[in-house]
């Protein structure tokens, strides 16, 4: 069966004709709940619409957002959120940013386009329109990759020509979801780039990884010297010729005599990451599975 093709993202839910009013709380009287205008929009309260919990976006900048605030404080929401009729309020498609602006601008109401609630066609609609973003960051960008392909079907060539990227940039970031999971919240939190998180990619220790990513932090190391860090591993060459322990060492006995001692208290992977700095840091990780096991380690480690 052939698969469905994608619509033309937000120009297929909002009217061609659509103008949005700006809401001036000072100035204009707002509409009243639920009253649509002419222009196909209608402004619902903030406290009925909800974020879409299946949204690639899952970082907003706090500063960013409160930026906007002040801007829609002055000029009200200027381009309207689309949402859908989901339970007993509505769900977002499109315009979570805005919505969460609005709420720290103190606004009781948001112009809202409201369309109908076919799951698969809005859920992959709102997930095109968010990587059509610039602002979304790469670990939300393979998520959202991963779902178009596994849920809908479609190949890498299909998601590059939507959103008008090549093959292969797709297939980048999808590798990306390899990394482990200490370096993707690095690469989330804008610790590392998606340059560095390339190049720690092709390092064959695995084990090292999150030591390089945590040493990329901490000295402040470029992409170039990264890729030539990762070459010189690859290669069993030292890191460097200062003398320092090299990343592709093993792992000093003593902490691997810790990691045992830890995984056994909290029955669970724990692993000890070492810097190369000479202060001596370094991050300690503790995996878990489930709500059930953190809440138990948490416990264990509280004692």
């Amino acid at each position: 069966m052939q698969r469905r093709a994608l619509g033309k993202g937000l120009s297929a839910l909002i009217p061609d004709t659509l103008v949005v009013p700006a809401e001036r709380e000072s100035t204009q009287e707002v509409a009243r709940e639920n009253e649509p205008t002419n222009d196909g929009a209608r402004n619902l309260p903030l406290d009925a619409v909800r974020a879409n919990p299946n949204q690639p976006r899952r970082f907003f900048d706090e500063g960013e957002l409160m930026q906007l605030a002040e801007s829609i404080r002055y000029h009200g929401v200027l381009q309207p959120i689309i949402v859908r009729a989901a339970g007993d309020g509505y769900e977002i498609i499109a315009g979570e940013r805005r919505w969460r602006a609005a709420q720290r601008a103190g606004l009781k109401e948001i112009p809202a386009v409201v369309k109908g609630s076919d799951d698969r066609e809005i859920l992959e609609i709102s997930l095109i329109e968010n990587l059509q973003r610039e602002d979304i960051n790469p670990m939300e960008a393979a998520s959202a990759y991963q779902r178009l392909s596994v849920e809908f079907g479609m190949t890498q060539l299909e998601i590059a020509r939507q959103l008008g990227k090549s093959r292969p940039s797709i297939a980048n970031t999808l590798r990306l979801l390899e990394l482990p999971e200490t370096v993707q919240r690095a690469l989330t939190e804008a610790k590392i780039s998606e340059g560095h998180a390339r190049a720690l990619l092709s390092l064959q220790d695995k084990e090292a990884v999150p030591s390089i990513c945590n040493e990329i932090a901490t000295r402040n190391l470029s992409v170039r010297e990264v890729e030539q860090l990762v070459r010189k591993l690859n290669k069993g060459e030292p890191q460097d010729g200062s003398g320092r322990r090299s990343a592709e060492s093993r792992k000093d006995p003593n902490l691997t005599a810790v990691e045992n001692q830890l995984r056994e208290r909290f029955q669970t992977k724990v692993s000890i990451c070492p810097s190369v700095s000479p202060k001596g840091s370094g991050t300690i990780v503790v995996d878990y599975f489930s709500a059930e096991e953190f809440e138990r380690i948490v416990a264990e480690a509280l004692k």
